[in-house]
């Protein structure tokens, strides 16, 4: 049953952000699109470290800080 909510929670989710980015300029689509990927990349942190994959987690965590401090300064420009 949990499976269920989660397939029609992640259906639901992936239409309003389609329906979104139809309707969206293109700044607030990239804007979107990269809080996004800085929320999923932590998400996936967090349920690794959930998990007990620790190891696998921290060299994640070493390897996409440069990526997601860039991702974040980049999004900055589009909050004028």
């Amino acid at each position: 049953m949990a499976y269920i909510l989660l397939i029609f929670g992640v259906l639901i989710g992936g239409y309003a952000l389609y329906v979104f980015l139809r309707r969206a300029s293109r700044e607030q689509a990239r804007a979107v699109l990269l809080s996004l990927a800085i929320g999923l990349t932590i998400l996936l942190i967090f349920v690794l470290i959930l998990s007990g994959r620790l190891v696998i987690a921290a060299i994640l965590t070493a390897v996409l800080i440069p990526l997601l401090a860039k991702l974040y300064s980049s999004l900055g420009q589009f909050k004028k």
